[in-house]
């Protein structure tokens, strides 16, 4: 998949947090180079994750 492929539906299985964020930037991320678009997404999971489950 590309990234200007992406929709609001790719990100229903994400994190609260990280999926509020996809969907809030979309455009943008739609926009990113195909190198680069796994990466930044996956890194949403973790931080996501992290932030939410640190005690």
């Amino acid at each position: 998949m590309l990234p200007a492929d992406l929709t609001l539906q790719n990100f229903s299985t994400y994190p609260a947090g990280a999926r509020e964020l996809a969907e809030k930037h979309l455009e943008i991320l739609k926009r990113l180079p195909l190198s680069f678009a796994p990466l930044l997404l996956k890194e949403l999971i973790v931080l996501d994750f992290r932030f939410h489950n640190c005690a």
